[in-house]
């Protein structure tokens, strides 16, 4: 979708969406100086800004969230939220609990909304793996989630 398309309003809630990865790294660096490691891996870099958020976006959003567009009461919406993007977010977020652990699940959850958002608006995942991408970027440097 190239941003030509994109209308007036989309402009500010991208920007925010994009300024949120910086409020979630002052949360993570919340955590005690201990936990952080450095240097990330370049190849775990590589994962987490590219390959990860095309692979969940393209699962989570086109498909998942897709089929589930594809049911009518599923397109209704609670505070602006289509109820795919809440059961879509609430699946993202339990995988990454498995996964990473409950912090990792309460700090994706939001950001999973936020992108399922503007797939439920464009039914595109390039906003969504863009975002999910930057997310991840901003939060690279963390490294005890990844």
């Amino acid at each position: 979708m190239p941003l030509s398309s994109l209308k007036q309003a989309d402009y500010r809630y991208l920007g925010a969406a994009f300024l949120a990865a910086p409020l979630m790294v002052i949360i993570l660096v919340l955590t005690p100086l201990s936990q952080w490691q450095w240097p990330v891996l370049w190849p775990n870099l590589f994962l987490a800004t590219l390959v990860f958020p095309v692979c969940e976006e393209v699962i989570f959003r086109g498909l998942i969230q897709g089929e589930l567009l594809r049911i009518a009461v599923m397109t209704r919406r609670f505070a602006g939220i289509s109820i795919a993007n809440l059961l879509t977010s609430a699946l993202f977020s339990i995988g990454h609990a498995l996964v990473f652990g409950s912090l990792m699940a309460l700090l994706v959850l939001p950001a999973s909304m936020i992108f399922g958002g503007f797939y439920d608006r464009y039914r595109s995942v390039y906003l969504p793996i863009f975002l999910h991408g930057w997310y991840n970027f901003s939060a690279a440097f963390y490294s005890p989630l990844w």
